[in-house]
C-alpha cells in the first residue's frame, strides 16, 4: 500500500470549500446567509466553512471524493472510524462539531446532516465489515500513520441525506 501525501490530500480537500457547486449548494440550503471560512481554532477541530446565520451560525465540513455520486446504486461516502490507528486517535466522524457534512464528488456535491451520520454508524457500523479500510497516509518529516475508514453505499446512510441528488428528483 503506497501512502498517500497529507499535504496533497488537504490541497484537495481545501479546494473543495471554495467549489463553486459546494457554495451554490450551501446556498440553496440557507439562502441569504454568508459563508465564510471557519476561523483557525474551529478549523483545527474540524469545521472548514461557516454559514452565518445571527444567533445560529452553521459549522460546515467538506470533504472531497474522487469518486462520482452517480449512479446512485452505486455511490459511496467515506467515513473516517479512526484517524490514527497506532494511538487510537478518533476520526473526523467522531470528533468533527459540524452540523453539516458535504461531500464535493468529481460530478455533484451532496449534503448531510453529521450528526445523524454519527448516530447511524454508531449503530451500524459493527455491521459494516465489508465497508472496513486502512488507508495509509505520510506527513512531515516521512511519518507514516494509519487510518480505519469506511467506505459505505449512500443507501447505508439515507437517513442523514440533506439535499436530493439530481438523479433521484421527480421519482
Amino acid at each position: 500500500m503506497t501512502p498517500r501525501s497529507f499535504f496533497a490530500d488537504l490541497a484537495y480537500g481545501r479546494a473543495a470549500e471554495a467549489d463553486p457547486k459546494v457554495r451554490a449548494l450551501l446556498g440553496q440550503l440557507y439562502p441569504g446567509y454568508p459563508i465564510t471560512p471557519a476561523p483557525p481554532g474551529l478549523d483545527l477541530e474540524g469545521v472548514d466553512l461557516v454559514i452565518d446565520r445571527p444567533g445560529f451560525p452553521v459549522p460546515v465540513q467538506v470533504k472531497r471524493y474522487r469518486g462520482t455520486l452517480h449512479p446512485l446504486r452505486t455511490a459511496l461516502v467515506f467515513l473516517e472510524d479512526i484517524a490514527d490507528l497506532d494511538r487510537g486517535t478518533p476520526g473526523w466522524l467522531w470528533t468533527s462539531p459540524a452540523d453539516l457534512l458535504v461531500i464535493a464528488y468529481a460530478d455533484e456535491p451532496l449534503a448531510l446532516h453529521l450528526p445523524t451520520l454519527r448516530a447511524i454508524a454508531a449503530e451500524r457500523g459493527e455491521k459494516w465489515g465489508p465497508y472496513l479500510d486502512i488507508t495509509k497516509t505520510e506527513g512531515r518529516g516521512g511519518r507514516i500513520w494509519y487510518s480505519v475508514v469506511w467506505r459505505v453505499p449512500l443507501r447505508e446512510v439515507e437517513g442523514a441525506v440533506l439535499t436530493i441528488p439530481k438523479e433521484a428528483q421527480g421519482r
